[in-house]
C-alpha cells in the first residue's frame, strides 16, 4: 500500500501531468519519479538480521530479496511502501564497496507498483568520479527519441545511514515495454557477453541454455525457456545467412535498422565501448508483437565519455576512434557488419550521426546543462561515505573530472566536456559526403481496421536534410487514386507527419503508400499496405467516473475510479479480444477479460491499477485533471473513444441516452445501469430535490443497512453479479420511511451464495420528487 503523507491524489496528478518526459514514449506517473526538478531522498528500512544478511561476506553475488520497506520523498511530500523486495544488483560491480541495489515493490506483494514501476535500479555509479557520465548518456538517448531508460540522482539511506548519491535508472520490464511499445506480450532478452549474435545453427536450442549455464541470450518475462528462442534464432539466420542481393529488404522484416542505427550513432559518439559493436555485451532485443520485428534497447552506461581500461587494448583513443570502423579490431559482429556494408544503411548511420552532432552532441549545448547537474548534486557528492572507497576519489577529483583527465586515476582518460568536444570535432571530419534518400519509418495507423465512412489517422516519421514534401497515395476500394500531403505534426515527436483518410460508406479495403521527396529530387516510398474498412463493433465508453470520492465502493471496500461499458447491440457480445486503455498510443495497455456482455447490458470496470483484486480491476487509474478513455480491438482498431478535462469528485459523464453520442455530466451516477435524465452541470445540482441514500457496512455480513435523508414511498432492489447479469429484483413500498434493511436474499427470500454482487438502490421521495438511486459493490462472506 503507498501511503502519502501531504498530498492528495488529485494533486499527484498534476504533478505527473507537468513532469515532461525527453522521451517520444507516453508520459506517465512515473515521469513524477524521474523528474530533475529535485533531488528525492529514498529510505529503505529493514531488519538487522536481513541487513546484516545482505551485506555478509560471500553474499555479494546472492539475489535473494531481503523485506524491507520503502519510503520516496520530494520536495516535502513523503510515499511511503511497505513489504518490498531488496537486494544487491549488478556484474563486476557487486565486488565494489560502494554497492549498487534492486529495489522490488512486486516480490511480496504481487501486483503492487510504486507510480507505475514494479522495480527501481540504484546504481552507485564507483567507477565514476562525477557520477554523471550515465545519466548523461541516457538523456542523449531519450533526445533521440530511443526506447531507452530514464534516469536521475537520489538520496539513498538504509537504516537511517546515509548510504550516497545514487542513479536512479529505470528498469526493463513490462512497464518499459508497454510505454514504449503498447505492448509486453514479446519475448525480451538480455544480451549479456558474449552476446555476438553470430550464426550458431537455425535450430532455436543452440541459442538456448544449456546444463543451467546462462546463455549470452537471456528471455526474459517468461517462466519457460521452450516457450522462446525460436524468434531469436530466425532473427539470427536471416541476419547471418541471407544473401547480399536481398539483405536490405529482409532484414528490415525481422528488425528495426533504423531504430538500431539512431542507437548506434549515440552509442559510438558517448564512446561506449561496453556494448554489442565493441565488446558484444549490454544490449536487449526485444521481439515486438505490434510490428512482427526484433527492437533494440541500449543498457548499461557506466564507462563512457572518458572511462577506459587501457590495458585491454593500449593505446585506443575513443575520442578519434572511426565511427565507421568504431567495433572490436579482430573479432566479428555481424549485426553491425552487415548493415554498414549496405550503403542505404550506411547512409542513414551518417545521417544520424550528423542529426546529433549538429543538435544535442557538442559542447556549447551540453557544457551548460552538465555545469548545472553537477551543481544541483556536489552537497550529495560531498557528503556521500562510499563514493571514496573503491579508488579514493577525494572532491577535487569530482571537480577535476568535468575538465580534463585524472592522472591518479588511470581508467578516467578525459573528463566530460574535453571528450564531447574532441570527439564531436573528429566525428565531424570523418563523415562521408551523402544525399540521403528520404528515411521513412515508425509508422502507425488508427484505428487499423476502419468503420465504414469512418475516418483514419496516420502518422510516420519522414528524416531527410533536405525534405521538400510527403504524400499520402490511396485508393478507396476502385481504381482511382486520390493523393494529399501529409502534414508537419511536432506534438507527435521529431520529424513526425499526420494524416488521415475517410474511408468508404461500404465494407471492403483501402490500400495506400507514403511517399517522401526531397529537395534533390530523390524518392523514398513503402510497399502497397492495406486497411481493411469494416462493421462497427457496438461496444462503448458509457460512463465513467475519475474522482470517485463517496459514490460506490469496489468490491476491496474502496472509492477507486470506474469506467462503464455498454454493448449497444441486439446479440449478446464477447469481450475477449478488446483493450481498454488511457493512452491513445498505447491501445494494448489493459485486456478486458473474456466475459460477455448481454444485449442492452452493462458491465463495470474498476480503474485503479490493481490487477490483484480480481479480473475487473484495469492496470490504469484515471486522471482527474483529464486525459483519454479508449477501446481497440486485438488489431489495434478503434472502437471507441472520450475525451475529457477537469472533473469534479463524485460526478460522472455518460452518454445519453445510452450508447449515443453525446456525453455530459450526470446528476446521478449509474454505474453498471442505464444513464438516467437526471442531468446536472454542476456538483451542486445533485443535491437539489433528490435523496441521498446511505448503504452500509461493506463488506456486507447482514444485514446491509440503507438510510434516507428524506421520506420515501417506493424502495426497489437489485443485485448483479460481477459480470453485470441480474440477478434478483425486488420492488416493496414503505411509505414515509427513512431506513430500509437488505438481508442477503433474493426476490423469492432465497439466501444469496456467497460472492461479489453489486447492489442497486432506487427510491423515490413521498413529495413526488424523481427518484434516487445509489449503488454500491458488496461481499457475501462464505
Amino acid at each position: 500500500m503507498i501511503q502519502s503523507s501531504a498530498m492528495t491524489r488529485f494533486v499527484l496528478t498534476v504533478l505527473v501531468c507537468l513532469a515532461a518526459s525527453t522521451s517520444l514514449a507516453q508520459s506517465d506517473e512515473s515521469s513524477f519519479v524521474f523528474a530533475d526538478s529535485s533531488i528525492p531522498v529514498v529510505r529503505i528500512e529493514m531488519s538487522q538480521i536481513n541487513f546484516d544478511e545482505l551485506f555478509a561476506d560471500g553474499n555479494q553475488y546472492s539475489d535473494v530479496e531481503r523485506l524491507a520497506s520503502f519510503e520516496f520523498h520530494r520536495d516535502g511530500v513523503s510515499y511511503r511502501v511497505d513489504s518490498v523486495g531488496f537486494r544487491l544488483r549488478g556484474n563486476t560491480s557487486r565486488d565494489a564497496a560502494k554497492k549498487s541495489f534492486k529495489v522490488s515493490f512486486n516480490t511480496f506483494r504481487p501486483g503492487a507498483e510504486f507510480f507505475d514501476l514494479e522495480k527501481m535500479n540504484l546504481n552507485g555509479e564507483h567507477n565514476d568520479p562525477s557520477i554523471m557520465r550515465a545519466k548523461l548518456s541516457w538523456d542523449l538517448f531519450n533526445a533521440m527519441g530511443l526506447p531507452a531508460s530514464r534516469a536521475n540522482h537520489v538520496d539513498l539511506f538504509i537504516n537511517g545511514s546515509y548510504f550516497g548519491l545514487y542513479l536512479n535508472v529505470e528498469h526493463v520490464d513490462e512497464k518499459f515495454l508497454t510505454r514504449h511499445y503498447g505492448n509486453a506480450d514479446g519475448n525480451l532478452y538480455k544480451c549479456l557477453w558474449p552476446a555476438d549474435l553470430t550464426f550458431l545453427g537455425p535450430d532455436a536450442e543452440a541459442y538456448r541454455p544449456v546444463g543451467g549455464t546462462r546463455s549470452p541470450y537471456d528471455l526474459k518475462l517468461k517462466d519457460d525457456d521452450l516457450q522462446g528462442y525460436d524468434d531469436l534464432a530466425h532473427f539470427i539466420t536471416v541476419l547471418n545467412t541471407v544473401d547480399e542481393s536481398t539483405f536490405v529488404s529482409e532484414i528490415e522484416k525481422v528488425f528495426d535498422v533504423n531504430g538500431f542505427l539512431r542507437a548506434q550513432a549515440v552509442t559510438v559518439l558517448l564512446g561506449s565501448w561496453d556494448s554489442y559493436w565493441f565488446l558484444k555485451n549490454n544490449y536487449y532485443l526485444y521481439f515486438n508483437p505490434a510490428s512482427d520485428r526484433f527492437e533494440y534497447i541500449p543498457f548499461d552506461f557506466d564507462n563512457v565519455v572518458g572511462i577506459w581500461w587501457d590495458g585491454i587494448f593500449p593505446g585506443l583513443n575513443w575520442t578519434s576512434r572511426d565511427v565507421y570502423q568504431w567495433g572490436h579490431p579482430t573479432e566479428s559482429r555481424p549485426l553491425t557488419e552487415r548493415i554498414l556494408a549496405a550503403e542505404v544503411f550506411r547512409d542513414r548511420y551518417t545521417f544520424y550521426l550528423k542529426e546529433l552532432l549538429n543538435t544535442v552532441f557538442s559542447r556549447q549545448v551540453l557544457e551548460p546543462e552538465v555545469l548545472a547537474l553537477r551543481d544541483s548534486i556536489t552537497l550529495s557528492a560531498t557528503n556521500d561515505p562510499f563514493r571514496p572507497m573503491d579508488y579514493g576519489f577525494t572532491m577535487q577529483d569530482f571537480q577535476d573530472s568535468f575538465f580534463g583527465a585524472l592522472s591518479n586515476h588511470p581508467h578516467v582518460v578525459d573528463g566530460i566536456l574535453p571528450f564531447i568536444e574532441e570527439r564531436a570535432l573528429s566525428a565531424e571530419r570523418q563523415l562521408e559526403s551523402i544525399d540521403v534518400k528520404p528515411i521513412i519509418s515508425d509508422l502507425t495507423v488508427s484505428p487499423s481496421k476502419a468503420r465504414p465512412g469512418g475516418e483514419v489517422t496516420l502518422r510516420v516519421r519522414v528524416e531527410d536534410e533536405s525534405l521538400d514534401r510527403v504524400e499520402l497515395h490511396y485508393w478507396l476500394g476502385a481504381p482511382v487514386e486520390q493523393i494529399a500531403l501529409l502534414q508537419r505534426d511536432p506534438r507527435s515527436g521529431k520529424d513526425m507527419f499526420t494524416g488521415s483518410i475517410t474511408a468508404q460508406s461500404t465494407t471492403g479495403f483501402i490500400d495506400y503508400i507514403i511517399e517522401a521527396y526531397d529537395q534533390t529530387g530523390q524518392r523514398s516510398a513503402t510497399s502497397l499496405m492495406t486497411i481493411e474498412v469494416g462493421e462497427s463493433v457496438p461496444l462503448f465508453i458509457n460512463e465513467f467516473m475519475a474522482s470517485n470520492v463517496s459514490t460506490i465502493r469496489d468490491p476491496a471496500n474502496e472509492f477507486d475510479d470506474w469506467i462503464e461499458l455498454y454493448n449497444g447491440g441486439s446479440t449478446d457480445l464477447s469481450l475477449g479480444g478488446f483493450f481498454l486503455t488511457d493512452t491513445l498510443g498505447i491501445p494494448f495497455k489493459w485486456s478486458i477479460p473474456d466475459t460477455t456482455i448481454p444485449a442492452g447490458g452493462h458491465i463495470m470496470v474498476w480503474a485503479d491499477e490493481d490487477g490483484t483484486q480480481g479480473p475487473m480491476h484495469a492496470n490504469f487509474r484515471l486522471a482527474r485533471s483529464g486525459e483519454v478513455i479508449a477501446i481497440y480491438d486485438s488489431r489495434g482498431a478503434l472502437i471507441d473513444s472520450v475525451s475529457f478535462g477537469v472533473q469534479s469528485s463524485d460526478v460522472s459523464f455518460g452518454r445519453l441516452p445510452d450508447g449515443s453520442s453525446s456525453f455530459m455530466p450526470l446528476a446521478s451516477p449509474t454505474p453498471g445501469f442505464a444513464n438516467s435524465s437526471g442531468v446536472g452541470t454542476t456538483p451542486s445540482s445533485r443535491l437539489t430535490n433528490v435523496v441521498e441514500i446511505t448503504l452500509f457496512p461493506n463488506p456486507f455480513f447482514g444485514p446491509l443497512n440503507v438510510h434516507f435523508s428524506r421520506p420515501v414511498r417506493k424502495v426497489e432492489i437489485e443485485v448483479f453479479d460481477v459480470l453485470g447479469r441480474r440477478i434478483t429484483r425486488t420492488a416493496t413500498d414503505h411509505a414515509g420511511t427513512t431506513r430500509f434493511t437488505w438481508a442477503g436474499e433474493s426476490s423469492d427470500g432465497a439466501s444469496l451464495p456467497a460472492g461479489v454482487y453489486l447492489l442497486r438502490v432506487r427510491a423515490q421521495p413521498v413529495d413526488g420528487s424523481p427518484h434516487s438511486q445509489s449503488a454500491i459493490a458488496v461481499k457475501i462472506p462464505g
